[in-house]
């Protein structure tokens, strides 16, 4: 339904998906009113007790994790399939390791990997 009414163009159809789940965190986000505390109010000395600690990876796990991977050629928005990377495991797997040790030691995350590839999958009977 797009304003209430059917819609049977795909192209229509996709774009309506593409701008409900481009907006929707944008909508829920401005509905949460600001708080009137600051953020260090959040924060106190035990923080660490209750914190997430990752382990650094080695070229060995990449390595168990590629070859444990379903060799799809489907791809993800940096357009490489599971297939591919498979293949070239023993290639990536010391660069791969160090990206992903420092990216945990810095606490940043490159952009692209914050980036999700949504595809609707028709799973009913009635279209």
């Amino acid at each position: 339904m797009n304003n209430g009414h059917h819609v049977n163009d795909p192209n229509v159809i996709a774009e309506d998906f593409c701008n409900y789940f481009t907006n929707v965190g944008v909508t829920f986000a401005s509905a949460i009113p600001p708080s009137k505390k600051s953020f260090d109010f959040y924060l106190n000395n035990n923080m660490n007790a209750n914190s997430i600690y990752f382990s650094p990876t080695d070229p060995e796990e990449i390595e168990k994790i590629l070859t444990a991977m379903k060799p799809k050629n489907s791809r993800g928005i940096d357009d490489l399939s599971t297939n591919f990377l498979r293949k070239i495991k023993e290639s990536i797997k010391d660069p791969l390791s160090k990206l992903i040790n420092t990216s945990l030691e810095k606490g940043q995350v490159p952009t692209i990997l914050k980036t999700a590839k949504v595809i609707p999958i028709f799973k009913n009977k009635n279209r």
